[in-house]
């Protein structure tokens, strides 16, 4: 959580962003957690002293923790007094949820920051790791509807200050390995108090109160059990303030690498060799600092292949009065950060981003765009419904961007050499539709954690977004439908569950499209391990799977506007996938 930085654009903006918004004529997204049951508040321990836990989460995932097709909500909580603050499982029945923390063993107590969802013990069901201000907590699900705390057995509960993790297959074995980012040394309280203009407590950011941490990487013995394999990795003498985690192959060589945005220090993109050792090469690749070479304050990121090259972009979400980042990928495993082409750069300006992460909302075959955003100190109160006192100085709105077509620059017309990229917006751009987007998207919030998925069934993404102190949204997707859609599930095969770290592409009419399986992303969060996919117009597909061992299976002619199941060794897997 870092500190601000004057720009003489800010007052400017800041005063637009707070006008009302115009009534839309249709929202994009409709809030509906209250009807569909998802009654859940989040809890962040303040009592009027300013500690940091208190302002920086919390996450939330989906996980079909049953197996019965349908995508449950999992969601953070914290506090200082743990019976009154856990997290907490709905389980999905149709769109509908029930609350079965109880019966599911899954409230952890702990302070919680956020989860991760993997099948670590390839069983086929989905477990879930919970990152706290404290000993995180890993959750095994038995299969039968009930987790069993395995924390202590399987040696994963890192005790530091844990923000994101990521179920990952970092030495290629098959296995699910851990990845766990860390934020920040901390005794159990702050030492250093700071007060406002007004004379107010107020949040301190990192570079005021401890050192920064280190990663922890824990390798999976494939028996249940982690080692700390850290230092063996090469991750251990690198430091930083670490909050968001992505994951996927940013250098192009085949090897799954890990990026973590970072607050206040450099970005890291550790690239992999594929054996279980890392290196960060994020300043030597382009993507450990903005466009004018500063660190910045990292929060979210996703990863994704925004212009349709096959090379994934990276977007990191940061502070108020910094823009964004986005890193688009040059070939070769290089970046640069783009933000002012974009579109996303003025907009970011005046608000502090959290969770974050692309997705078709209207199927039209273009990524679009959702960032939630949530302050860390006091700012004018936005205009419209929000939180009451003293939570309404932090609040702010949401924003969603929409990928539309842009003229490409003129021949000659540019900076780049003979044979390269031209520079310039390369035939897309995002416009901002916040205005248009929905009632929630005019109401302000401290936004925090956002998990991607398609809830109720019908093809489209939804959203689950959650708020510092405050209720969780459910973001149904009302956008009007322009195209088909396909949603793709991998399965690893011998039983065992999503196939973590595949890559799926699909083609048809001339273009192609290509997603992850990666569900760590985002703040905090873990999204829908299925990707999906708009398609425009186009009516059939051939889908391939490349699995994180370097081999592909292919479905030919596939039909669209369904749910393809795929499983390797097999193909094509018709009915209900387990």
């Amino acid at each position: 959580m870092p500190s601000r930085r004057p720009w003489i654009l800010l007052p400017l903006l800041t005063s637009a962003c707070e006008r009302p918004a115009p009534e839309p004529a249709r929202g994009w997204f409709t809030d509906v957690a209250r009807e569909a049951g998802l009654d859940f508040v989040h809890s962040n321990g303040a009592a009027g002293a300013c500690q940091v836990p208190e302002i920086m989460g919390s996450g939330c995932a989906w996980i079909d923790h049953d197996q019965d097709g349908d995508l449950d909500a999992y969601l953070v909580s914290a506090g200082f007094e743990p019976a009154r603050a856990r997290n907490r499982l709905f389980r999905n029945d149709r769109g509908r949820f029930a609350d079965v923390t109880d019966s599911s063993g899954t409230g952890d107590p702990g302070f919680g920051m956020g989860c991760a969802v993997g099948d670590y013990d390839a069983d086929g069901f989905p477990d879930l790791y919970v990152t706290n201000f404290g000993p995180n907590a890993l959750l095994r699900n038995r299969g039968d509807g009930t987790f069993a705390d395995d924390t202590a057995r399987a040696g994963a509960g890192d005790p530091r200050w844990s923000a994101s993790a990521a179920f990952v297959d970092a030495d290629s074995d098959g296995d699910l390995d851990l990845f766990v980012a860390n934020y920040m040394r901390h005794p159990r309280v702050a030492a250093e108090r700071r007060e406002d203009a007004a004379g107010r407590l107020e949040y301190c950011g990192p570079l005021s109160h401890f050192g920064p941490e280190r990663n922890t990487l824990y390798v999976n013995r494939g028996d249940g059990t982690f080692r700390d394999g850290t230092e063996e990795a090469g991750m251990a003498g690198v430091l930083a303030y670490g909050l968001g985690v992505a994951c996927g192959d940013f250098t192009g060589d085949g090897k799954v690498d890990i990026y973590v945005a970072a607050d206040e220090t450099p970005n890291q993109l550790w690239a992999g060799d594929g054996r279980g050792r890392f290196a960060d090469r994020a300043v030597e690749l382009g993507a450990a600092f903005n466009l004018h070479g500063q660190a910045q304050a990292g929060m979210g990121v996703q990863a994704e292949d925004v212009d349709g090259d096959g090379a994934g972009e990276l977007f990191v979400t940061n502070l108020s009065n910094e823009t964004n980042a986005f890193y688009r990928a040059l070939g070769g495993g290089c970046f640069e950060d783009i933000v002012p082409r974009t579109g996303l750069a003025a907009p970011s300006l005046p608000v502090t981003g959290f969770g974050c992460g692309f997705l078709d909302a209207d199927s039209d075959g273009d990524l679009d765009l959702l960032v939630a955003n949530g302050r860390i100190r006091r700012g004018p109160r936005v205009l419209g419904e929000g939180p009451a006192p003293p939570w309404d100085l932090y609040a702010e709105r949401d924003q969603l961007f929409e990928h539309i077509a842009a003229e490409p620059p003129e021949p000659g017309r540019g900076t780049a050499g003979a044979g390269a990229r031209p520079e310039g917006p390369w035939g897309f751009r995002f416009a901002d539709r916040s205005a248009e987007a929905g009632p929630a998207f005019r109401v302000a919030h401290l936004g925090r954690g956002l998990a991607l998925g398609d809830y109720d069934s019908d093809g489209d993404v939804d959203a689950l977004v959650t708020a510092c102190g405050g209720p969780a949204r459910l973001l149904r997707n009302d956008a009007p439908r322009r195209g088909r859609w396909l949603i793709v599930r991998a399965l690893g095969g011998a039983g065992r569950g999503d196939a973590t770290g595949a890559s799926i592409t699909v083609s048809g009419g001339g273009r192609k499209w290509t997603r992850g399986v990666d569900p760590a992303y985002g703040y905090l969060s873990s999204s829908d391990p299925r990707p999906h996919f708009g398609l425009g117009e186009v009516e059939v597909v051939d889908v391939e799977v490349r699995w994180p061992d370097g081999t592909t299976t292919a479905v030919r002619d596939a039909s669209v506007d369904r749910v393809v199941t795929v499983e390797k060794g097999v193909g094509e897997r018709r009915g209900r996938a387990p």
